[in-house]
């Protein structure tokens, strides 16, 4: 069985509202890698009147239930495969909590830069290490403890605080021009407010980050380890 198989049903359903201040005003093409079930993309594919919506995943029981409702979805390790050729001149590419699970995203970034229009974007949930619940327990205990989801989810390969994961969608020559901070709890949130950002990277659950294709992509030198 599968690491991914294990986990609960939700963990492929959510319908990510959080990103929505960050979208483009209007997309007709979008694609979205890690989309689970795809309530996330059918929403958009709504909200955008999108004439194609594309999904891939590397767990094929939530791309059962993503074929009802996309145009194409299909089971793809973005790791080791790339996408059909099908997957061009895209508007929008979502990342949403995926970069962490690859073995080389600064390659991934670079694929799908390829494939973007010019003036399209990528944007992309990464989790922060930095958290106060992780660096916390690391720092006074010595604790890293992996879970079955959440910041130490098992299956994360890779970790990132606020400047490495904007360098990860600059890698291949986007231009981030907007990342933003979600927040846990409501205390987390004004405990940065009124901090004066001061601790908002340890009370930061994860950042969106926005990348704008204004450019032939760059080429990629890869940051993964054999």
């Amino acid at each position: 069985m599968s690491t991914y198989d294990e986990k609960i049903a939700d963990y492929f359903e959510w319908n990510r509202q959080e990103i929505i201040p960050y979208l483009p005003a209007s997309a007709d093409r979008i694609c979205e890698i890690g989309c689970g079930a795809g309530a996330t993309l059918a929403n958009l594919k709504r909200r955008y009147s999108a004439s194609f919506a594309a999904g891939f995943d590397i767990h094929e029981p939530s791309i059962v239930k993503a074929r009802t409702h996309l145009d194409v979805a299909e089971v793809i390790d973005i790791d080791s495969s790339p996408l059909p050729e099908s997957i061009e001149n895209i508007d929008l590419f979502l990342c949403l909590d995926v970069l962490e699970h690859l073995r080389d995203p600064w390659a991934v970034i670079g694929s799908l830069h390829k494939r973007l229009k010019p003036g399209g974007c990528i944007v992309a949930s990464i989790p922060n290490i930095r958290h106060y619940t992780v660096s916390a327990g690391l720092f006074f205990a010595g604790k890293w403890d992996l879970a079955d989801s959440g910041l130490l989810d098992r299956t994360h390969l890779r970790f990132f605080v606020r400047d490495t994961a904007i360098e990860l969608i600059e890698s291949s020559g986007l231009r981030v021009d907007s990342v933003g901070p979600t927040f846990r709890r409501r205390l987390d949130k004004a405990a940065a407010k009124f901090s004066g950002g001061l601790l908002t990277n340890v009370c930061a659950l994860q950042y969106i980050v926005r990348g704008m294709n204004v450019g032939q992509p760059d080429a990629v030198v890869s940051n993964a380890k054999p």
